[in-house]
């Protein structure tokens, strides 16, 4: 399979995850942390789903690999979600096709972006962690 069939296949599952979350994201009653989490989640999402698009079908400027890169490396977060499994996957093949056909520099910022993603989602989720919810133990 082709990158762009790839990258094609993970940009259609993060736009659909995001076309299903909205209504979630957006209408969430919740308390101020969980509404916040849920707000910034939403809009991560969105990003990723986007950049994921722009680097499949358009030429590859590094600013849009670098985005793909932290928007999808923070999309890891949902792991910790019943139905975060084809997002995760995606986002990880999302990475995987910034990184593939670039100079040795620029994949490598892009996967340290993705880490520094990932590292900024579990800070999100830590600190908007209600009571009662205990995700790291």
């Amino acid at each position: 399979m082709s990158r762009r069939v790839v990258g094609g296949i993970a940009a259609a599952v993060l736009s659909a995850a995001a076309v299903l979350y909205a209504p979630i994201g957006i209408g969430t009653e919740s308390p101020g942390g969980m509404a916040a989490r849920t707000h910034v989640v939403l809009f991560v999402l969105a990003i990723s789903a986007v950049s994921a698009w722009l680097i499949t079908i358009s030429p590859h400027p590094t600013s849009v690999r670098f985005l793909t890169g932290v928007s999808a490396g923070f999309n890891l977060i949902w792991m910790f979600s019943f139905a975060g499994p084809p997002v995760v996957l995606a986002s990880v093949v999302a990475v995987l096709v910034a990184v593939v056909g670039v100079p040795r520099r620029v994949g490598l910022t892009t996967s340290l972006l993705a880490v520094l993603g990932v590292s900024c989602g579990l800070i999100l989720l830590r600190v908007t962690e209600p009571s009662g919810e205990h995700i790291f133990g």
